[in-house]
C-alpha cells in the first residue's frame, strides 16, 4: 500500500505557484515514483456556447493546447532531475475524467489541492475533490494550498464502533498507511476514535437514568476494546497517542485537529451495504468540510468505482 509508485498530480497550470506539484516531485524523488501531471478543460454550458457562437466549437481545443504548453514548461525541468514524468490535458468534467485516467492507467495515488482558487463551494472541499472522494478508486491526497514544507503532526481517524469485517479492514488500512507514512517521514502520529450515541444531546437531557448510563458505559467499553485490538497490531504505537473521545465524530475529530495543531489527517471512505460499490460517508464529508489541514483519504479494499474507463471521442492532448 505504501509507498506509492504511480502518482497522478492534478493542478491548475495557470497558477503562478504549484505547491502540490512541488510536494509530488519531492515524494517521487524519494521513492522513485512515476508522475503524471494533468490539467483539465471543462465542458462549456449551453449558455456559454450560445454566447460564443461559432468560436465555441474550437475553444476547448485552443484552451487544451494552451494548457498543454504550460504543462510542458512545468515538467521539463523536473524531467531533467531524473524523474519519469508525463503530462496530459483532460477534456470534460474534472472529477469524472480524473477518475477515468486513474482507471485506465492504474494510478495508486491522486494528489491535488483540496479546493481550487475559483471554487464556488464553501468549506474545505471543492466539487472536484468531492467527486474524487466518492468515485475515484485509489487513495486521494488533498493538500491545503497554503501549506509549505514538511508536515509536523498527523492524525489517523478510525471508527471503533462497528464489528463488521469491512469496517475493521478499512480501519486497519487507515492505520497502516498513516503509521508507514509517519515512520518514513519521522512525523508523530495520533490515533482518534469518537464514541457517541446518535441523538445523545437530546437523550442526555431526558434519559438520565441508570439504564441510560449503563448503555453509554457499555458502548464506550466496546469501542475501547475494538480500538485496543486494532492498536495491538501496531506495536510501536504509544498508548498516550491513542484517544477515544466521547461525542460525535463529525464534531470531535475537527476540534481535536484544530486544538492539537494537526496538519495531516488520514481517514477512510465508508462502505454502504445494499448498493454496488462504496462512496464517501456523510460523517466523513462533514469532517472534511470542518478540518483545516491536508487529508489522505483511504478507500476500502475492493472498492469498485461507478465510473467506467471509457475513452472520450475527443482525445486528450498528451506530450511525453
Amino acid at each position: 500500500m505504501y509507498p506509492f509508485h504511480n502518482i497522478l498530480v492534478v493542478i491548475d497550470s495557470a497558477e503562478p505557484e504549484q505547491p502540490v506539484l512541488d510536494r509530488a516531485v519531492d515524494y517521487a524523488l524519494k521513492h522513485q515514483a512515476e508522475l503524471t501531471v494533468v490539467d483539465s478543460v471543462p465542458e462549456f454550458r449551453w449558455a456559454q456556447k450560445l454566447v460564443l457562437s461559432a468560436e465555441a466549437e474550437h475553444l476547448p481545443e485552443l484552451l487544451a493546447r494552451e494548457k498543454s504548453e504550460r504543462l510542458r514548461k512545468l515538467v521539463a525541468p523536473i524531467r531533467r532531475r531524473g524523474l519519469k514524468i508525463t503530462h496530459r490535458v483532460l477534456m470534460g468534467r474534472s472529477s469524472l475524467e480524473i477518475t477515468k485516467q486513474v482507471l485506465r492507467h492504474k494510478h495508486d495515488l491522486v494528489m491535488k489541492a483540496a479546493k481550487g482558487q475559483h471554487s464556488r463551494q464553501t468549506g474545505f472541499l471543492g466539487t472536484t475533490a468531492q467527486g474524487l472522494l466518492r468515485n475515484c478508486p485509489c487513495t486521494i491526497w488533498l493538500l491545503k494550498p497554503e501549506h509549505r514544507g514538511p508536515f509536523q503532526r498527523a492524525l489517523a481517524a478510525v471508527d471503533a464502533r462497528p464489528n463488521d469485517l469491512d469496517h475493521a479492514e478499512l480501519n486497519f488500512r487507515i492505520l497502516q498507511l498513516a503509521s508507514e507514512y509517519c515512520t518514513d517521514e519521522s512525523i508523530p502520529l495520533d490515533v482518534i476514535s469518537a464514541c457517541g450515541i446518535e441523538g445523545d444531546a437530546y437523550l442526555g437531557n431526558y434519559a438520565l437514568t441508570d439504564e441510560y448510563r449503563s448503555m453509554v458505559a457499555s458502548l464506550r467499553a466496546e469501542n475501547q476494546q475494538n480500538l485496543n485490538l486494532l492498536i495491538s497490531r501496531f506495536k510501536s504505537m504509544p498508548p498516550k497517542n491513542v484517544h477515544l473521545l466521547h461525542g460525535e465524530a463529525s464534531t470531535e475529530i475537527p476540534a481535536f485537529q484544530v486544538r492539537n495543531g494537526v496538519d495531516l489527517l488520514v481517514l477512510g471512505t465508508v462502505a454502504r451495504s445494499g448498493i454496488s460499490g462504496f462512496f464517501l460517508g456523510n460523517t466523513a464529508e462533514v469532517i472534511l468540510n470542518k478540518v483545516e489541514c491536508s487529508v489522505l483519504a483511504v478507500k476500502p479494499a475492493g472498492f469498485v468505482s461507478p465510473v467506467k474507463a471509457r475513452s472520450r471521442k475527443r482525445v486528450p492532448v498528451v506530450v511525453m
